[in-house]
């Protein structure tokens, strides 16, 4: 029930009674002199030298961006009302601007009336297909994954056993005062230390932590882990959040004055974007980094700052966050060897004396049974990664690996048996991971595996596509699917690797050096294989599209290390069977 408002004209509004209705709203929280109104738009200044769209063409984006998000829900057409909230500008000020865009004293009744100026329709008898729209546009934006019994299972020996007494105690005793770098390679719990850590210091301490990651496929996994860790309401979001660094890098440059570079073909364009970090850096004072927390607090004033695969930082990210937060409140997860966009990790310790950092080295395979993590050595020493090993873990035993040659083993029944593996595990489908390399093609009718996916009558969030990647799966029942260039720091209890071979002999052929780098492609294409080989948990099963391929000669000679049962090998046809045994045992 809408009772009568008064309006900023004066008038006021009928009593009416809304039923169901989507609202987009654009908040602005910048004070009152950083707006120009030209006739009826209202125009923000960034203090970039010049005037940015208004506020309606803003509002116009996200209520556009929404309907493209429902659109991969199946969700067809609805009415959106599109509004703008200006918390820190008197209503009086805003006469003559469109009746959608609301000031500071704005409460849910004033809203509910600015959506009906936009449209009396908001007090019209919905259809059912507008009533399940807005049911389904609720879901997708409120959902979150289901903790399974092996989350808790793990959740809770993580936080009484593993860690809680060694590691943990270690860093708490030194955040805040001195950087603290967590390194270890792939499988070694670096990103589960970063969460428990965060845990502790927003519990104990009440502080508020910022998880920065590199990726959107990677920024979801790690809000589900620090879900399963944190049982106190109210903790995830007001104090411990998960950003991409691009948008929160992004978000701030923005709001200090600096229009970062448009994306290209649909990715960021690094060169660019650190130049403008470079640039934003040069023109940055104390007061603008202390305006800008006050200004927007809920989004810029943390007191720690984590960052997740740190090594495959930009310089001038680094250069930026320091800037902003300080060495003492930057605490890092280094995953060795674990390159993606650079070749040389990023020196974080550069210039900072010894006495004001601080480093733990995590040797332990926390995420890897011990055949799997076993395997993975075996395999770096014989690729010639002398250096490379992860301790086995003996509280985590078992494991099997499955290879498999002579084609794509992706069928209904290989979808079948892995399901019955992650349910046996007390995991779900969205537990299992399947991996694909880079020349599978770009839409999912491509992927034979996501064809099996949906003639099985499974749900799939296809990674693959750009757009969906900006989703989360949509429920525990739903397979998730990635670029070998988006698995970094993922994990599934049953990992699918697919095309392993096809993944090594694309990194030998395209690198992917920075400007000024260079390595032997041949080591870069090793360090890929040992990112792929360290996703799993329990079973990891190995495509090998070309049975004549080097990689498969590797891989006999790393099973040849270990016991006879540890590495079983398969066709297409007999994966399937070769995985319901291993369930069945």
């Amino acid at each position: 029930e809408l009772p009568p408002v008064l309006r900023r004209d004066g008038t006021r509004s009928e009593r009416a009674s809304v039923q169901s209705a989507v609202l987009v709203i654009e908040v602005k929280q910048l004070d009152p002199t950083r707006f120009t109104i030209v006739g009826p738009e209202i125009v923000p200044d960034y203090r970039d030298g010049r005037h940015l769209r208004s506020v309606n063409a803003q509002v116009a984006d996200v209520t556009n961006a929404l309907r493209t998000h429902a659109g991969r829900y199946g969700v067809a057409s609805f009415f959106t009302y599109g509004l703008g909230w200006l918390t820190a500008v008197p209503e009086a000020e805003l006469r003559g601007v469109s009746p959608w865009i609301v000031g500071e004293s704005a409460a849910w009744f004033e809203l509910l009336d600015a959506a009906a100026q936009r449209s009396t329709s908001l007090y019209e008898t919905k259809t059912r297909a507008e009533l399940d729209a807005v049911a389904t546009i609720r879901e997708t934006l409120t959902r979150k994954r289901a903790v399974s019994p092996r989350d808790r299972r793990r959740a809770n020996e993580l936080c009484n056993d593993v860690l809680a007494d060694d590691v943990l105690d270690d860093l708490e005793a030194v955040a805040g005062r001195k950087l603290v770098k967590i390194a270890g390679r792939g499988g070694s719990g670096k990103t589960t230390t970063l969460g428990l850590l965060a845990k502790r210091l927003a519990e104990r301490r009440g502080e508020r932590v910022l998880i920065l990651t590199f990726h959107k496929t990677l920024r979801g996994d790690i809000e589900h882990l620090v879900r399963t860790l944190v049982d106190v309401p109210g903790i995830v979001g007001p104090r411990i959040a998960v950003e991409t660094m691009l948008a929160f890098v992004g978000a701030a440059v923005t709001e200090l004055g600096t229009v970062l570079p448009q994306l290209s073909d649909g990715a960021p364009d690094f060169a660019r974007y650190d130049a403008t970090l470079a640039e934003t850096l040069a023109l940055l004072v104390d007061r603008d980094v202390a305006d800008l927390k006050r200004r927007e607090p809920e989004r810029f004033a943390w007191d720690y700052v984590f960052v997740d695969e740190s090594q495959d930082c930009s310089d001038a990210e680094r250069d930026f966050l320091r800037a902003m937060y300080g060495d003492e409140c930057l605490v890092l997860a280094d995953g060795i060897d674990q390159l993606v966009r650079r070749q040389t990790p990023c020196d974080w310790i550069a210039g900072l004396a010894k006495e004001r950092r601080h480093q733990r080295d995590l040797g332990r395979s926390l995420r890897m049974t011990k055949n799997v993590a076993e395997f993975a050595n075996a395999v770096a020493r014989e690729s010639g990664l002398v250096d490379w090993r992860i301790a086995p873990y003996d509280r985590l035993p078992g494991g099997r690996i499955v290879v498999v040659t002579g084609g794509d083993p992706a069928t209904a029944a290989l979808v079948s048996a892995v399901r019955a593996l992650a349910l046996a595990g007390g995991a779900a489908p969205v537990d299992a991971l399947v991996c694909v390399p880079p020349s599978s093609g770009g839409g999912p009718r491509t992927l034979p595996i996501v064809d099996a996916l949906h003639a099985a009558g499974q749900a799939v969030w296809n990674g693959c596509e750009p757009a969906v990647r900006d989703t989360v799966p949509a429920s525990d029942q739903t397979w998730r699917v990635v670029r070998y260039d988006s698995c970094r720091g993922l994990e599934g209890w049953v990992t699918l690797a697919l095309g392993l071979d096809t993944l090594v002999a694309s990194k030998r052929k395209y690198p992917n050096f920075a400007s000024g780098e260079s390595d032997a492609p041949e080591n870069v294409a090793r360090r890929w294989l040992m990112i792929a080989l360290t996703r799993a948990v329990h079973t990891l099963v190995i495509g090998i599209d070309d049975a004549n391929a080097p990689l498969l000669a590797t891989l006999r000679a790393a099973a040849a290390r270990l016991p006879a049962d540890v590495v079983e090998w398969a066709t297409p046809q007999s994966c399937p069977a070769i995985l319901a045994a291993a369930h069945a045992g």
